[in-house]
């Protein structure tokens, strides 16, 4: 009965602690700006990316890049509910999540003026191997939960994270890459975006 009232006793503590950090609106790097609904610049795609974090309580930012190109792009620095967008070409464009030293990728070809959302989900029990979390992209005919309103934006103090970080992005960006070939296609299938994906 001590063992179960105990073990009671830290689901509510975590319940807790997961009530009180969801929904930041500001972190170190980002605040969160209501500005109305973020649409597509001239001529490009835009992507929402959301950090889910109804679940469990949380204490790093989720770091997502952009790894296109040699140089990977800080997209954005998020705590629970956070939300970032980021304007890009048309054409294909790589992501990836890194946090706890863990890594996921997603993999997409993008239109212009068209939005794409992407859910970054709690990878609980390993669903998804070992990342903390994991991209889940909503896919054209689904309902879509998510919205493009209350975007967080960099502060002054995100460059110098940026900087100071893209050693460790680019070890994340090879290992995501190392990670994509051992995927079944089935797996690649889900990890990948597709031009009629975008609203």
């Amino acid at each position: 009965m001590k063992i179960f009232a105990s073990k009671l006793l830290l689901l509510l503590i975590a319940f807790q602690v997961s009530a009180c950090t969801s929904f930041k609106t500001s972190n170190g790097y980002m605040r969160v700006r209501d500005e109305g609904v973020a649409i597509p610049e001239p001529g490009h795609a835009l992507f929402i990316f959301e950090r889910d974090n109804a679940r469990v309580a949380e204490f790093s930012a989720l770091n997502l890049w952009e790894i296109t190109g040699d140089e990977p792009k800080l997209v954005g620095l998020l705590h629970g509910t956070m939300k970032a967008a980021w304007n890009v070409e048309p054409g294909e464009h790589d992501f990836i999540i890194a946090l706890a030293g863990k890594t996921q990728i997603l993999r997409t070809t993008v239109v212009e003026n068209k939005t794409y959302f992407v859910a970054l989900d709690q990878n609980q029990w390993g669903t998804y191997g070992p990342a903390v979390y994991t991209f889940r992209p909503v896919r054209a005919g689904e309902e879509n939960p998510m919205d493009a309103k209350h975007i967080g934006t960099f502060n002054d103090n995100a460059k110098a994270w940026e900087q100071s970080s893209l050693t460790s992005a680019k070890q994340h960006k090879e290992k995501a890459y190392l990670q994509w070939e051992t995927y079944s296609d089935e797996e690649k299938a889900f990890f990948t975006m597709l031009p009629e994906d975008g609203r």
